[in-house]
């Protein structure tokens, strides 16, 4: 996926709620190729299960496949009362 923010449809609504959070988690072992870019830090050979907590729900990110087996990041997005 190339370097973008999320856009999300409910963000007004949720908002109401208090401030939004978003962590990622990668799902799988670390393989060949994965690569998560979370503004200018780089993820290479993440731990599975690692969770990064995000500056800002809305920062620029990017992943790629260089490889070629499936890979699966686990994205939540919420306020910290959820």
């Amino acid at each position: 996926m190339p370097y973008h923010w999320d856009v999300e449809d409910n963000e007004k609504e949720w908002l109401k709620d208090g401030p939004l959070v978003r962590y990622a988690c990668f799902m799988d072992k670390p393989k060949f190729g994965h690569v998560f870019i979370l503004e200018d830090e780089i993820f290479y050979n993440a731990k599975q299960h690692d969770i990064i907590e995000w500056n800002f729900y809305k920062d620029w990110h990017a992943g790629t496949n260089c490889g070629s087996e499936p890979w699966y990041l686990f994205h939540m997005l919420g306020t910290p009362n959820d």
